[in-house]
């Protein structure tokens, strides 16, 4: 008898994907970053952008917080659309995310595609790939102002991470 181990994926990038928000929407980059195992990838419609520090890191956190304030967020609902081993210590998954001001919606919802990686028994994050449609604002946030020749205020606003 062959046991299935999608509902163990199911488990593993779902949790993932709820303390990275948890983490998100409380300004808490040390639970957010430990999600994540540097270097990794992110993809964006803007393009590729290599994350090789956890300051780097640091400061998209800091510009998507800034993105979410200035959108007047007030709620993250994410919803994990599917999940996969790809081998024994690779998981890929994809979740929609959705943001919210009270109970208006106020961007569109959007979809990320994750690689999971286990390390040493502890799952994170080695690659997102954001499909999000009609939002340069946060498309810039994801992948830096800087790398798409745009300015961005996230870059020098005052408090910009809450963190």
């Amino acid at each position: 008898m062959k046991i299935s181990l999608e509902p163990r994926a199911r488990r593993i990038a779902g949790d993932i994907m709820v303390r990275t928000r948890d983490a998100l929407v409380a300004g808490d980059y040390e639970a957010f970053g430990a999600c994540f195992l540097v270097p990794f990838t992110l993809f964006t419609d803007l393009g590729e952008t290599e994350v090789t520090s956890h300051e780097q890191n640091r400061e998209i956190f800091k510009r998507v917080r800034w993105h979410h304030r200035a959108l007047g967020v007030t709620a993250i609902n994410r919803r994990l659309l599917a999940s996969h081993f790809f081998k024994d210590d690779t998981i890929l998954s994809v979740h929609e995310a959705s943001l919210f001001r009270d109970n208006t919606l106020v961007q569109e919802p959007f979809r990320v595609m994750s690689t999971l990686v286990e390390r040493d028994g502890i799952w994170k994050i080695t690659d997102n790939r954001y499909a999000v449609d009609g939002s340069p604002g946060f498309n810039r946030a994801l992948y830096g102002p800087k790398q798409a020749g745009k300015n961005n205020p996230a870059d020098t606003a005052p408090n910009a991470g809450g963190a």
